[in-house]
């Protein structure tokens, strides 16, 4: 009974979660210019969100460029929309103006300001890593995992999830 037990959990930590009936959260969060979003502000698109506290910040920057790469040889990157979080929740309210100034000061760079950590704790994000979660165009999640490094097996899964996606859409 032991060995089926580890193993039952073994398997469930190794893999990635996909949580059946989840959805993206209502949100209303602005970026380092200031600019709102919400839930609706992707609307028709699918979303990759790519969230991460500060020491995760860099595996973002590794994976959002080769991934946005890779659906631009496939000639469908025009139907996603990358979408940045940051996981600010323990920031003290007086250095919220100085951590701004970290971002970049690139308007195509923009970046979610979560200071209340409603991503980290709807989708149980993983400090120090990059949390990539994948949702269809009807906003529901088909895919997450937090990554480190670069892994082409999981950069496979991703567009794959993505390709399947896109073909429900065209046969509905």
């Amino acid at each position: 009974m032991k060995i089926i037990r580890f193993f039952t959990i073994l398997i469930f930590f190794a893999c990635p979660a996909w949580p059946g009936d989840s959805k993206l959260i209502d949100f209303d969060l602005k970026d380092q210019f200031d600019q709102s979003y919400d839930r609706n502000s992707f609307d028709g698109k699918i979303v990759i969100l790519l969230g991460a506290d500060r020491q995760g910040s860099h595996f973002t920057d590794e994976w959002g460029p080769t991934l946005a790469d890779s659906l631009r040889r496939r000639q469908i990157i025009d139907r996603i929309q990358f979408v940045a979080v940051a996981d600010l929740h323990g920031v003290p309210g007086f250095m919220k103006k100085m951590i701004k100034g970290f971002f970049p000061k690139d308007k195509s760079k923009w970046c979610l300001m979560d200071w209340d950590g409603a991503f980290p704790q709807a989708y149980d994000f993983i400090k120090h890593s990059c949390n990539i979660l994948v949702f269809n165009r009807e906003k529901k999640l088909i895919f997450q995992q937090n990554v480190t490094s670069y892994d082409p097996r999981v950069a496979t899964t991703i567009l794959q999830t993505i390709e399947t996606s896109l073909k429900s859409m065209v046969t509905q």
